[in-house]
């Protein structure tokens, strides 16, 4: 995936996403986070400080998804409070299977 829309912040996020999907955390690094998007080694420092940073960012990335799609699922399910618990929790159930750690 390379690197010519001018997100820089979510290039990065996005490269992290598939190098955990690919390589797990092992496979994850800076450098490697660089590379898949395409931008040169210092990029990811620069935004994210170091790799805790740009894991973190990750996770709440993941963490809008997965309440987003809640959000959704409680949209269409009316008022009854037992069937808005279900939703939330097919929602989740859904996300969950559906993606990796930290993915899209």
């Amino acid at each position: 995936m390379p690197y010519h829309h001018g997100d820089l912040r979510r290039a990065l996020v996005d490269a992290t996403i598939e190098l955990l999907r690919e390589q797990g955390l092992e496979g994850f690094s800076l450098r490697a986070a660089a590379r898949v998007a395409g931008v040169s080694h210092a990029a990811p420092a620069h935004h994210f400080g170091d790799a805790r940073g740009l894991l973190t960012a990750c996770a709440a990335d993941g963490f809008e998804r997965l309440a987003d799609a809640m959000q959704a699922r409680v949209r269409g399910a009316g008022e009854d409070a037992r069937v808005r618990a279900q939703a939330l929790g097919a929602a989740y159930i859904d996300f969950a299977l559906g993606t990796a750690p930290c993915s899209n």
